[in-house]
């Protein structure tokens, strides 16, 4: 009996069979040192735990810690197997709240997956501040005597993960492009305008080479020399959709031949070149915007929100596609229109045996929303942070049932937010204050355990030691 039990066996009385296969539950929280109640009755150990010697059911799992809030699941077990709680993220029941600037802002612009972003006190240039989350440290972009921080912001362009952006700004009565760099010990504040005879419709560039511009047109797209202060003008010509990454160019052309291009505009690889399929994954009309998330997906977005991607079934959104945020590691993406947000997973692959190969699937895990404008990945993707209107929510969705939600605080309303892994702070314009604050949604300071598997391999190495 002492053997069948060290192999996951133990003895039910009044069963047929007697001998029964077990299974486990491992559970890890941030913060840790949780207590665990099964079926109301409390385990011996603090999270992380291993709860061993489980027959084969369901069992109503609740997790409690002073001064959070209390989680429940109703968790299944399978003999012969473990069920991984591995990321549980037990919510404060008073968020760790931080003011950071002792001055107000009208607004908070985003520069995504960078360091830093922007805080507008005014409608002028001179009105803008840079805060750098990694220091965090608010800086004014422009010295009071500098003229270019006079008149008023009209647009403002970034790419994720860099650190230079553009603004067009109306100044003495004309219209001139600024090109900031934010990178160094001092800002750089350029007037490039002659670069611009004509505004475009958006403007991209790599954030590792901030000497070329891309500026998008109707049908073309023009190159900018920043150095040279030049422009070469319909670079590319007979334009759908474009879009960089790594320092490669990726162009759809007016009749469906997708390439992969250098700065030479020489061709390293033909993606498609099929009229018929072109025409019934892209339509007839409209520009799309082309983001290469690695070197095997690519998105596009199109004018009216339509979500593509050269995965099949190709349009996952016919319209209304607000954003989305890929998660590389498990090669998932986060998609939100303005009632739902969902996930798109790259990582299931089709059965051999299918008949017809489908693809991956949309699936909604939020549609009661009411504006929500932004979404954000938190602890490894198994969490999802968004701004609804000026409510901010968390829906843990690594769950065995319904996902769990909490609304969290209130922001200031018409502006964003910014949420930083790195750090796991959410920086914010409080609503009454309208000063910029931060609160803590994934605490940084504790040391996170090992997961299940790190567990199991560490276990099975002491075993083979013997």
């Amino acid at each position: 009996m002492t053997i069948l039990y060290a192999l996951g066996y133990i003895l039910k009385p009044g069963m047929e069979q007697g001998l029964v296969k077990t299974g486990l539950i491992y559970i890890s929280t941030v913060p840790s040192g949780a207590s665990v109640y099964i079926s109301n009755k409390r385990y011996t150990r603090r999270t992380p735990a291993i709860l061993r010697d489980l027959t084969p059911g369901n069992y109503p799992i609740r997790i409690s810690l002073k001064n959070h809030r209390s989680w429940f699941q109703n968790v299944p077990v399978e003999k012969e197997k473990a069920t991984a709680l591995e990321k549980i993220l037990l919510v404060p029941t008073e968020l760790k709240r931080e003011q950071l600037s002792t001055e107000p802002f009208e607004r908070l612009i985003p520069i995504e997956k960078s360091r830093y972003f922007l805080l507008a006190a005014g409608p002028r240039p001179g009105d803008l501040f840079v805060f750098d989350w990694k220091q965090e440290k608010i800086r004014p972009l422009f010295r009071k005597e500098d003229p270019l921080g006079e008149g008023k912001v009209l647009s403002f362009y970034s790419v994720p993960g860099g650190a230079s952006f553009l603004l067009l700004v109306h100044i003495r009565g004309g219209e001139r492009y600024l090109w900031v760099e934010i990178g160094g010990k001092e800002f750089r504040v350029e007037d490039i305008s002659v670069c611009f005879p004509e505004e475009p419709l958006a403007v991209v560039w790599d954030p590792h080479d901030r000497d070329h511009l891309f500026s998008i047109h109707d049908n073309y797209v023009n190159r900018v020399d920043v150095p040279g202060r030049s422009v070469l003008m319909k670079y590319l010509e007979n334009i759908r959709g474009f879009g960089l990454f790594h320092k490669n160019l990726y162009a759809l052309r007016g009749d469906f031949l997708l390439e992969r291009l250098d700065y030479d505009r020489k061709p390293r690889e033909i993606l498609l070149n099929d009229g018929t399929l072109g025409s019934s994954i892209f339509g007839p009309e409209g520009l799309f915007q082309i983001h290469a998330v690695n070197n095997d997906i690519i998105f596009f977005r199109g004018e009216r929100g339509e979500l593509l991607a050269n995965r099949l079934p190709y349009r996952f959104l016919q319209e209304g596609a607000v954003g989305y945020e890929f998660y590389p590691p498990r090669e998932r993406s986060l998609v939100w229109r303005k009632e739902d947000v969902g996930i798109l997973d790259f990582s299931k692959r089709a059965r051999n045996d299918d008949a017809f190969e489908k693809g991956p699937s949309l699936h909604w895990v939020y549609q009661r929303g009411k504006r929500i404008e932004q979404a954000f990945w938190v602890y490894e993707g198994s969490h999802i942070l968004f701004r609804d209107e000026n409510r901010v929510f968390l829906l843990e969705i690594e769950t065995h049932g319904k996902p769990h939600l909490y609304s969290l605080l209130e922001v200031k309303r018409k502006t964003d937010a910014v949420y930083a892994e790195a750090t796991g702070k959410l920086y914010y314009l409080d609503p009454e204050s309208e000063r910029l604050n931060s609160v803590e949604i994934l605490p940084r300071q504790e040391i996170l355990p090992f997961t299940f598997a790190e567990k199991k391999e560490k276990k099975k190495s002491e075993i083979e030691g013997l």
